[in-house]
């Protein structure tokens, strides 16, 4: 018996029914003899059919069989292994499918994090520009607003103190100056002239 497939092979199976043949021609050719023994008698002939002819038949129909048999789990397991690998391509397509749609899923959510935030950038942007407009006015307001009084504190001082310098000699004035430019900026200037 082969181990693998449960079925008898050829050898095997010529093996196996090579001892029931000589079994059945030894009883056949009792039966000749007891069938010319009869005859001799003067019994009629009987007909025996041939039992080594019908266990080759019997033998050749086992054979059909198994090898009947094994074609058809031969192409049983084709079927089985066009259908897997049917299935599997199947799977494979549509593992593909899902892996591009999470990849136009992800690339869509890129478009829009790069959006949100392009436009939070912007807004940031705008008010950021804002505050440094209203920042850099109030800064001007309030450096206009010192210069004036430094300049209102000059004035004051050139107009009411002295030079300051008591107790020295020397000829030239001290008289402060504030005077306009030819493009109408006021400027100070100490008369420092010595003559």
């Amino acid at each position: 018996m082969d181990k693998n497939h449960g079925n008898i092979n050829d050898q095997e199976g010529k093996v196996y029914t090579t001892k029931p043949k000589k079994n059945l021609a030894l009883g056949d050719a009792m039966r000749h003899i007891g069938n010319i023994v009869n005859a001799g008698k003067g019994a009629p002939s009987q007909q025996f059919n041939d039992p080594i002819s019908k266990e080759e038949e019997k033998y050749q129909q086992r054979k059909a069989e198994r090898q009947l048999d094994a074609e058809n789990a031969r192409k049983a397991a084709e079927i089985g292994l066009k259908e897997k690998a049917y299935e599997a391509d199947r799977q494979y397509k549509l593992f593909l499918m899902a892996m591009k749609n999470d990849a136009a899923g992800l690339n869509r959510d890129k478009f829009e994090y790069k959006k949100r935030k392009d436009d939070r950038d912007f807004e940031y942007r705008q008010g950021k520009d804002a505050r440094d407009f209203e920042e850099k006015k109030r800064h001007n307001l309030v450096s206009e607003g010192q210069g004036a009084q430094r300049i209102g504190i000059s004035q004051y001082n050139a107009t009411h103190k002295g030079s300051g310098k008591s107790g020295k000699s020397g000829s030239g004035s001290s008289a402060k100056y504030w005077f306009e430019d030819k493009n109408g900026k006021m400027h100070y200037q100490p008369n420092k002239t010595m003559w």
